[in-house]
């Protein structure tokens, strides 16, 4: 916590690596229910 006070840049780009983290957990979620889809209909045709 004081590492904080003393460098204040530190909290932001942890704040936007948690953020990217996110995103890219996301994505990677969005893309395997897409390609999850995709093999579905594949089955179906």
């Amino acid at each position: 916590m004081v590492v904080v006070m003393i460098v204040p840049g530190v909290h932001r780009v942890e704040m936007a690596l948690r953020a990217a983290a996110g995103l890219v957990l996301h994505l990677h979620r969005g893309m395997r229910n897409f390609i999850f889809m995709f093999q579905e209909m594949q089955d179906a045709g």
